[in-house]
């Protein structure tokens, strides 16, 4: 997989199980130049399963053995350690390398292992290597991108608050800050031993109590972040998302700011209101690079559609850059919508109405026999002014669908010119081409009259059954599925749409 991503803003999009995931975690092992943290992870989780299984079915040559690669391309820069061909594409420039390899030296040991019966692969053989572009090794203490990853899946785990305390004392404090502050953390516990547990020891005989100081009692373990007297792991889980994110974007010291930023999912347990203020922070913030995996189609939109990277089947990055000014910043600034359940959905049906978006489920049951999830169609309710910016985007992202819109009395300026250029062969839009049946309601009860009479006659004395239908277009909606659904005859405009969006 090759994935171009944008020097601000990257935003990973993409149905459960599509990768978002794994992206975010090669940047950051590959960013990490830590072999512990590949090693800790197991070789096994990281190769991708079907590869080796495909390797064990083949002839299980030495020089067959599957490998990871993962190539991350800078920017160029006056570092010449950076500078080389080291890399898949064989590219002169900047660059970083994470790979996974088996280790030559033990060619015979593995030769015996692929020889035995059964499906043995040889994960012990292999050894994780980073190295620039240059071929120059790298580790964690020089590696050359400073990064945060912010995993808010993990939000309530011990260990990803101290690594998250760990990591942003490190960029906070210069190496030889921590190492004066470490020495004198140190001593301190020791001076505490010696005038406050001296008595208490004086009068024990054969062991003593000591402080309890090595690599997992330190300074770095010991640290806490709080805000207003609160250690951050005692606030909720919403404001502990909220701060550390908040806390990490906003670094004074030149210094200590982050290159790159990775977050999983940012929007899980945030209010909407944090949810707002975060995305806010994440558009302003200069200097640091974005990786963002959401399923938020306010963070996705307000961050620019054009910097959404869609992943899934028939993986197709970078596709929304060619989205129009006018498109982009139409969803930026839009209301909330649901330009993330549209672009992950094979087929769509796009409505204008609370009335259409009641009745469609029903109308499509009726005719093909099934929910339209069944079928992989999705039915979204949109503004009227939208159909333009949601068939753009069904052009570039090759998504099936199917708009049905009023004609609002006249068929051919609203709904046939009016769209010219976004309509093809994966997008068409649908009305009712009698100009009489100027809305949905109209026709609805043009084609069930007895229907309409039977439900909204009783009692009227000033509205028509028509007149009451386009004066509580919902209302009037539920009520005829909830009690007339199956008897309903479809609009034959839509019943057109839904055998089209099927073919």
């Amino acid at each position: 997989m090759d994935l171009d991503f944008d020097q601000r803003h990257n935003v990973l999009i993409g149905d459960n199980e599509t990768g978002k995931s794994t992206v975010l975690l090669a940047l950051d092992l590959a960013l990490s130049g830590s072999r512990n943290r590949v090693e800790n992870l197991g070789f096994e989780a990281l190769f991708c399963k079907p590869v080796i299984e495909a390797f064990l079915d083949g002839p299980r040559g030495i020089d067959q053995l599957p490998t990871v690669v993962v190539d991350v391309f800078l920017a160029e820069g006056q570092d010449e350690g950076l500078y080389g061909v080291g890399n898949l594409a064989g590219q002169e420039t900047d660059g970083i390398r994470l790979a996974i390899e088996p280790v030559q030296d033990y060619g015979a040991e593995i030769q015996a292992v692929l020889g035995q019966p059964g499906r043995n692969f040889p994960f012990e053989y292999y050894a994780v290597k980073f190295q620039t572009f240059a071929r120059n090794p790298y580790a964690s203490f020089n590696r050359p991108v400073r990064h945060l990853l912010l995993d808010s899946s993990r939000i309530d785990s011990d260990y990803a608050a101290r690594e998250y305390t760990r990591s942003v004392f490190h960029f906070h404090a210069p190496v030889e800050a921590r190492y004066r502050l470490e020495n004198a953390y140190r001593m301190e516990k020791s001076s505490f031993k010696e005038n406050h547990l001296a008595g208490l020891n004086g009068e024990l005989e054969g062991f003593q109590f000591e402080v309890r100081s090595g690599a997992r009692s330190n300074l770095e373990t010991d640290l806490v972040i709080s805000e207003d007297g609160i250690v951050l792991e005692h606030r909720g889980k919403g404001r502990q998302c909220f701060i550390k994110t908040s806390f990490a974007l906003n670094t004074r010291r030149a210094q200590a700011g982050f290159d790159v930023m990775l977050l999983e999912e940012p929007e899980n347990h945030l209010s909407h209101t944090l949810m707002k203020r975060l995305v806010n922070e994440l558009s302003k913030k200069n200097g640091t690079q974005l990786f963002i995996a959401t399923h938020s189609s306010h963070i996705c939109s307000r961050l620019d559609l054009r910097n959404a990277l869609l992943l899934g089947p028939g993986q197709r990055s970078g596709t929304l850059r060619q989205l129009s000014d006018e498109t982009a910043a139409f969803f930026m600034k839009a209301p909330d919508n649901n330009v993330l359940e549209f672009t992950l959905s094979p087929k769509v049906i796009l409505v204008e109405g609370d009335a259409e978006f009641i009745l469609l489920e029903a109308f499509y049951t009726k005719l093909a026999g099934r929910l339209p999830a069944e079928d992989d169609v999705h039915v979204i309710s949109i503004g009227g002014t939208s159909f333009k910016r949601y068939l753009e985007l069904a052009g570039l992202l090759n998504i099936k669908v199917a708009a049905i819109r009023d004609n609002d009395g006249n068929y051919e300026e609203n709904c046939v010119e009016n769209y010219a250029g976004l309509v093809s062969e994966h997008a068409r839009l649908f009305a009712d081409a009698d100009n009489q049946r100027s809305t949905f309601e109209i026709g609805l009860y043009a084609d069930n009259t007895a229907i309409c009479d039977e439900l909204f006659a009783p009692g009227r004395r000033t509205l028509t059954p028509q007149q009451y239908m386009l004066a509580n277009k919902a209302e009037a909606a539920f009520e005829l599925l909830d009690k007339k659904a199956d008897e309903l005859v479809v609009p034959g405009y839509i019943a057109e749409a839904i055998a089209w969006l099927r073919e």
